[in-house]
């Protein structure tokens, strides 16, 4: 069986096997003892290990676009920032989903991160207690970290100071801490330069087979998408600030090269391969996102464990009409827009029918046949009107209704409870149980739910209703991204005969159309990993990098699909809409975040990023 690398925080101590006459379990926890004690035995190492993959900025379900890391995201998922959906709290509020360049701050938190890294690999060193092949492959774990760090701080700011070597404020020594930013080419240079220690060091499988670690894999995997990065910054955008912003366009070959270099060497590795155990192509997608086994898909993936750590990504998910006891939900809706980027099976474009090439409606017996023959990755990732929902509490489909239409009138309601009779002597609820009501109260704004990362069968039923009890794993590298990434820097790299097998082969585990080498193009790469990655807070940072956010999320309405019932046809027909209230508009400033003015009063030799 293939092996996948997580981690899961569940205490500092969970990894750790002690013997019979350890005593280290009777010590004081780890932010009230000593260095010395903590690097004096194996398990005290490993404990610190484990504090340290707690604070990395991995942009998970409890990730939150305002308030930062290991907070509730509810209306913050970095997901709602793009184009990729709507919330129910969105149309009350405008200010929850509009990301303005103030909000994905990690300034402070990363340096604390970086010392407390560099502080690890300082005291390893010195350690007796560990052998040197071990040290070897710790440090080497620990610069992967500094990497991420690093990484996490340069996509966000551009160039920020590199720290080379620990110091402790003694009272005198001010002017020494308050370092000025490098510039953004050597903030990424650094960050490869630990990546390529890291891949050096790391092995295949850890020493201890401990799969809750990162491997040479895992390095190479961050190597792959931190390239990328770079080098669209370096091709398609522009320096400022003197090169603290930025990158020379005749850097954007070279990253392209180790971009694609590291993801092939993990396509050649053969260790990791697409999630195909279903052969229902919807189904299969689902599952992946929600299985807790070792995929062969996944190269790395933080593990939540109830109920020590959990999210409560599925509480706020969830359709209307299926809400528990917090009495959330409606909080991740798929646009219209995003709906129709998933292509048809044969390839052609993903339009919905909603009417005929004269503009008459089109009328379907059932609201989910709107969306036959659609990529099934859509109903993988999407809940759609007529979704069949295999929950264990609620089995059913999701009934998504906006009225019905009658004797040529159009009625609608503000209660889901309201019905209708008809002259025959039958009715039925005007509204759908999962809405939408009038006016869009707590339900989808735009007639779609997310189905990405929600498992219809948890351990417990309860854990799907309740908040900070959902356990399902967030994938945070996984194959089919490494796909993406070689894909993309060939392509860049003009050799688009070695982008064409790896674009097709996530489209044939989708299920549609392959592509002939005619037919790709920069634009199709890029589609196929919006369409793939979807919701995983990729897409965000992927607009960032290729500078389209401005053009894409300016004065942007988010477009709604709203099933009616008409009598008169027995049948349903479809209103495209514009979700109700503000729009979203994506300030150019913000492809750098603002460094937090209290950092730039504590130091005066950091320069604020432009339009703060």
């Amino acid at each position: 069986m293939k092996k996948s690398f997580i981690y899961i925080i569940i205490s500092a101590l969970s990894f750790i096997n002690f013997s019979c006459d350890s005593d280290y379990l009777n010590e004081p926890p780890l932010n009230v003892i000593t260095g010395d004690q903590i690097f004096s035995s194996e398990q005290g190492v490993d404990a610190y290990m484990v504090a340290l993959y707690d604070q990395l900025p991995i942009e998970d379900f409890n990730y939150a676009a305002h308030s930062g890391f290991n907070n509730f995201p509810s209306k913050d998922f970095l997901a709602l920032s793009t184009d990729e959906m709507s919330s129910a709290y969105f149309v009350k509020d405008a200010n929850n989903q509009i990301e303005d360049g103030t909000g994905l701050g990690w300034y402070a938190e990363g340096y604390s991160a970086i010392r407390n890294t560099m502080d690890f690999i300082s005291k390893l060193e010195n350690s007796e207690a560990i052998t040197e092949a071990r040290k070897s492959e710790l440090i080497a774990e620990a610069k992967w970290m500094l990497a991420y760090d690093y990484f996490a701080l340069v996509k966000r700011y551009g160039g920020v100071p590199i720290i080379t070597d620990i110091t402790d404020f003694t009272g005198d020594n001010l002017e020494e801490l308050q370092v000025p930013r490098n510039k953004e080419k050597e903030v990424w240079e650094h960050i490869f330069v630990l990546l390529d220690d890291a891949i050096a060091g790391l092995p295949e499988t850890n020493s201890d087979n401990n799969k809750y670690r990162v491997n040479k894999y895992v390095a190479l995997a961050l190597k792959s998408r931190a390239a990328l990065f770079a080098a669209s910054i370096a091709k398609y955008g522009t320096e400022g600030l003197n090169g603290l912003l930025g990158l020379p366009n005749s850097d954007s070959e070279k990253y392209f090269k180790l971009a694609s270099d590291a993801s092939k060497a993990i396509m050649i590795s053969g260790k990791y391969a697409l999630y195909q155990n279903n052969p229902n192509k919807s189904l299969n997608y689902a599952e992946y996102f929600y299985s807790k086994e070792d995929e062969a898909e996944t190269i790395f993936k933080k593990v939540f464990q109830y109920p020590s750590v959990t999210h409560s990504f599925d509480n706020w998910a969830l359709p209307a009409g299926y809400t528990g006891y917090a009495g959330y939900g409606s909080g991740f809706c798929p646009t219209l827009n995003f709906v129709e980027k998933f292509e048809y099976v044969d390839g052609t474009s993903g339009e919905l029918k909603v009417k005929d090439d004269h503009g008459n409606l089109l009328y379907y017996a059932n609201t989910s046949d709107l969306f036959n023959n659609k990529d099934p990755r859509l109903a993988g990732t999407v809940m759609l009107p007529g979704s069949t929902w295999a929950n264990q509490k609620s089995p059913g489909v999701i009934e998504i209704r906006g009225g019905v239409s009658y004797k040529g009138e159009l009625i609608k309601s503000n209660n889901k409870q309201e019905t209708i009779t008809f002259d025959d002597g039958t009715s039925m609820k005007i509204i759908g149980k999962s809405g939408i009501v009038d006016g869009y109260a707590e339900e989808t704004p735009t007639g779609f739910y997310i189905r990405k990362f929600l498992d219809p069968n948890p351990s417990s039923p309860d854990k799907w209703y309740n908040s900070w009890w959902s356990d399902v794993p967030w994938k945070e590298f996984r194959y089919a991204e490494i796909l993406l990434n070689y894909a993309e820097a060939e392509f860049e790299l003009e050799n688009p005969e070695n982008a064409l097998d790896p674009i097709n082969e996530i489209r044939g585990r989708a299920g549609i159309k392959l592509l002939d080498q005619e037919d790709l193009s920069l634009e199709k790469i890029r589609h196929e990993r919006i369409v793939e990655l979807a919701f995983e807070n990729k897409t965000y940072w992927d607009y960032i990098r290729w500078r389209v956010f401005d053009s894409k999320i300016s004065n942007y309405s988010e477009s709604a699909l709203i099933p009616y019932y008409s009598k008169e046809e027995d049948a349903y027909y479809f209103e495209e809409k514009t979700v109700p209230g503000p729009v979203k508009h994506f300030n150019s400033r913000a492809y750098y975040q603002r460094i937090e003015p209290g950092e730039i009063n504590k130091n005066p030799n950091l320069i604020q990023n432009p339009g703060y």
